[in-house]
């Protein structure tokens, strides 16, 4: 089996650059973490900018794109899975982030999120990002 592609980006909004174009810590955990459970499996991109994001999606097409989805960046992060999901249908789309936790979930919130910004979006980690994108790696890796 061939390295598994992943994409993962807290994307930032650019029109006007006054938004804190610093590393993306939360998803740089999330690609090392998998990256040290499957090292011999597993090749991490990470990604600020949702331009440079999808020009790679089209020129190297991804097995996996994880994006988060914060108050500021969930329309963003929603529009981002719409594109991914036009260039390449077969491309597993994982969200994390706030969006809904262990403390605000329930299903009319799930329901609302997968029929709204999140209809693109295959799987959500509620919680930390860390072992539940793992587990879904895991499950992927043995389809």
């Amino acid at each position: 089996m061939s390295k598994i592609k992943i994409y993962l980006g807290d994307l930032e909004h650019t029109w006007e650059k006054v938004n804190t174009w610093t590393f993306p810590l939360n998803v740089g955990y999330v690609g090392t973490y998998a990256k040290k459970n499957i090292p011999n499996d597993v090749d991490v991109t990470l990604f600020k900018d949702p331009f440079e994001l999808i020009e790679l999606v089209k020129k190297e097409p991804p097995d996996i794109v994880g994006l988060t989805f914060y108050v500021w960046s969930r329309n963003l992060a929603g529009k981002v899975m719409e594109i991914v999901k036009e260039i390449n249908s077969n491309i597993l789309t994982v969200g994390g982030g706030p969006e809904f936790t262990n403390l605000n979930y329930d299903n009319e919130t799930a329901k609302e999120f997968f029929n709204g910004m999140g209809k693109f979006c295959d799987s959500f980690i509620v919680n930390q990002g860390e072992k539940g994108f793992l587990e879904i790696l895991k499950n992927y890796i043995d389809v």
